[in-house]
């Protein structure tokens, strides 16, 4: 079962004391959140799931450390920007159309990208830092709910042709924190 988490970017139903909370809008900002949309695939030890379907306990196929247990998941809705992978730019075109990802979610590099943004062979960088309006494009704000994957250390998830790194939070200058 999937526990729901009041994510700090929606106004809560009940004050401090528990008390009704004032009428206000539901959504005070973009989120900076990691996070997977619903129908992202991701691969598990019975090969690829959407996102919304993964529970806790079940094993999945990570880069760094093989299969991983899913510690947590969480679902939230938030108001956050999103990036549009086009099918040119996954590595394994023949299986998705496209991919969408939140701005902030971290991806791992292993191409020329990472040589060129990074000076190094592998990196990690947030999805929006990519946008290139060809095949990587801003893909506009929007409320959705995410699904947040998380496990007892950072792992990098294999994710619809692309590696992706497990749920995280970010410091107040949003720097990604595991």
């Amino acid at each position: 079962m999937a526990l729901q988490h009041q994510d700090p970017f929606v106004s809560p139903d009940a004050d401090a004391a528990g008390f009704p909370a004032p009428q206000r809008p539901r959504l005070r900002g973009l989120a900076p959140v990691s996070g997977l949309p619903g129908n992202t695939p991701v691969l598990t030890r019975r090969g690829f799931l959407p996102a919304q379907d993964i529970e806790v306990g079940q094993s999945l196929i990570t880069r760094d450390s093989g299969l991983q247990t899913v510690a947590s998941v969480e679902h939230v809705t938030v108001r956050t920007r999103m990036v549009r992978f086009a099918r040119t730019v996954l590595s394994d075109p023949g299986f998705y159309d496209t991919l969408r990802l939140p701005a902030h979610q971290l991806v791992n590099l292993r191409d020329w990208r990472a040589t060129a943004l990074h000076g190094k062979p592998e990196a990690q960088a947030p999805s929006a830092s990519l946008i290139d309006e060809a095949y990587i494009t801003d893909d506009g704000i929007e409320e959705l709910r995410l699904t947040r994957l998380i496990f007892p250390s950072a792992a990098t998830l294999y994710v619809g042709g692309m590696e992706v790194l497990s749920a995280h939070e970010f410091d107040d200058q949003l720097r990604p924190v595991f």
